[in-house]
């Protein structure tokens, strides 16, 4: 990751920031008439809940900006004898380290300096966008419905209140 982040880093244009690219459109598609169908009112209120809350927590916080691969999951690295190789570039966008690092979850903050309260907020945001737009694709897939509840459940998981 950090190879691509310093090839990305020497490439002359410059790209959208995350929040634009990824975030944005998950929220038009929340409030939107292409809402997925299939998902429950109180589903998608919680949804509409979490976005709200996560980018006004998001809008108080000053992070370093950096050109990011936007989409590093698991399924866009390949792996060969010379090594990994990291896919599927169309998300490029600029942000914090974190946000790409949010792709991975437990691994890769080790080998950065990352902020890890925005690291948590941030997986916490990707698992929204990758729920609602696993959501309006599920009825293609049971691997996409499946990867919808999954980051569903995640988000409830963070939503808990913790009693210390």
């Amino acid at each position: 990751m950090a190879q691509v982040h310093a090839a990305l880093d020497s490439f002359p244009e410059t790209f959208p920031s995350f929040l634009d690219r990824q975030v944005r459109r998950t929220a038009k598609i929340l409030v939107g008439d292409s809402a997925p169908c299939q998902l429950q009112t109180s589903d998608r209120d919680f949804l509409c809940g979490q976005y709200l809350s996560i980018t006004s927590e998001l809008h108080d916080r000053t992070f370093r900006c950096r050109t990011l691969h936007g989409d590093p999951h698991r399924g866009n690295v390949l792996v060969s004898k010379a090594g990994y190789l990291l896919i599927d570039f169309e998300s490029v966008c600029s942000g914090p380290v974190e946000w790409d690092l949010s792709a991975l979850p437990g691994l890769g903050a080790g080998a950065f300096c990352v902020d890890e309260d925005l690291l948590s907020l941030l997986r916490r945001l990707r698992s929204l966008c990758v729920a609602v737009w696993c959501w309006t694709r599920a009825r293609s897939s049971t691997a996409l419905d499946r990867a919808a509840r999954n980051h569903m459940g995640l988000l409830r998981l963070a939503a808990e209140p913790r009693y210390f």
